[in-house]
């Protein structure tokens, strides 16, 4: 699923017969709740990839001029290798063995470092997110109408 910035720039790109593009979704959430592994670069799409236990690898060929100035991105808080939910790959060969190795893991064998900041950063990752907003709203709406 190609970013829609970069999807102009797909017409003429040869994909091999194994490889399925997808142009568009009309659940995002459902795509990445089927995905096995997510590979990206600096989207923000990782984080509901993430959410759905989707194994993440970024594949950052540009890093270098990307984090330093070569792009609109700015750096902020993030750090990818501190902070990112899977392994960073700058080439295309270490990109398709991470992804093999992400998409062959199971349990133990994903290193627990990207499980445990997965967990310190979405701690309440437990499905019952609608249930707290919806409460914290009824509880507000109560205070407030009362």
């Amino acid at each position: 699923l190609p970013h829609p910035n970069l999807r102009g720039n797909m017409p003429g790109v040869v994909f091999p017969d194994h490889v399925t593009v997808i142009e568009s979704t009309p659940d995002i959430h459902e795509l990445m709740s089927r995905s096995r592994v997510t590979v990206t670069d600096y989207s923000s799409i990782f984080f509901d990839a993430a959410l759905a236990r989707s194994r993440i690898v970024y594949f950052q060929f540009d890093q270098e001029a990307f984090l330093n100035g070569g792009h609109t991105y700015l750096p902020g808080y993030w750090d990818y290798d501190k902070h990112g939910f899977g392994p960073i790959a700058t080439d295309v060969d270490s990109a398709a063995a991470r992804t093999v190795d992400a998409y062959v893991a199971q349990g133990a064998d994903w290193p627990q470092i990207y499980q445990d900041r997965l967990e310190r950063t979405l701690p309440l990752v437990d499905g019952g997110a609608a249930k707290r907003i919806v409460d914290i709203i009824n509880t507000k709406f109560r205070r407030h109408t009362a």
